[in-house]
């Protein structure tokens, strides 16, 4: 497990506004107690995918650095609006649609980030060996294989959508999206007036890869020495 600055020159190393900003926000959000509090030095404590979670979030669900930890509380509750259908569903992608929160979703897709790129990789792989004869089906959908999340402020919705491929007799696209909102009674009551911009923020699977490094880099030292 990584300490936090380590996860700090991770998210830092994906997000254009630097890492002063990010340790602003990760500063912001611990003394909140949504990161855990720690010792510097050999006595700070280890992160884990939750820490990593709570600091995505208040980096890319609120505008305002100051409400970042009221923003990591609002979205981190939000729900799948459907109950997650697993017959279909790849065996790594079955812990993110089964989490019963966006949070618990996160979590489940920066553990699982190495093989869903795995898995992305190898979608690339069977398009390009897919016969030009029956790669119009696949290729009509465009050419490209890719996991992110997406989040809507202010109004606090979420999504994480996975895109790869099959051969299920034959090449096959498949795609998966999981819609997330704040239960009824929490949904906040929108004027039109006061909220007359929409903002959306999608993270992609790169930095959820760089963040899974970071979080467990013996794991990633294996990876690259195979």
């Amino acid at each position: 497990m990584a300490r936090l600055p380590a996860l700090i020159d991770a998210f830092a190393a994906c997000d254009p506004r630097g890492r002063a900003t990010v340790v602003h926000v990760a500063r912001v959000i611990r003394e909140a107690g949504l990161i855990q509090t720690t010792k510097r030095g050999r006595g700070a404590a280890e992160m884990t995918e939750h820490d990593a979670v709570a600091l995505l979030m208040g980096l890319n669900c609120s505008e305002n650095i100051q409400d970042a930890p009221k923003a990591v509380l609002m979205f981190s509750e939000l729900a799948p609006v459907q109950a997650a259908k697993g017959g279909s569903v790849p065996p790594v992608l079955l812990p993110v649609v089964k989490a019963p929160t966006l949070y618990s979703a996160l979590e489940a897709l920066l553990i699982a980030a190495p093989q869903i790129d795995a898995m992305l990789a190898n979608s690339e792989e069977l398009h390009r060996k897919t016969p030009k004869a029956i790669r119009g089906n696949v290729a009509e959908f465009g050419y490209e294989f890719w996991s992110r999340a997406t989040f809507h402020l202010p109004d606090p919705t979420a999504s994480i959508a996975v895109t790869w491929m099959e051969n299920l007799a034959g090449p096959i696209r498949r795609d998966l999206h999981v819609s997330y909102r704040a239960p009824q009674s929490r949904r906040p009551v929108r004027r039109s007036r006061e909220f007359d911009r929409d903002v959306t923020i999608s993270v992609g699977l790169s930095t959820f890869l760089r963040l899974h490094a970071a979080l467990w880099p013996e794991e990633a030292l294996l990876r690259g020495t195979r």
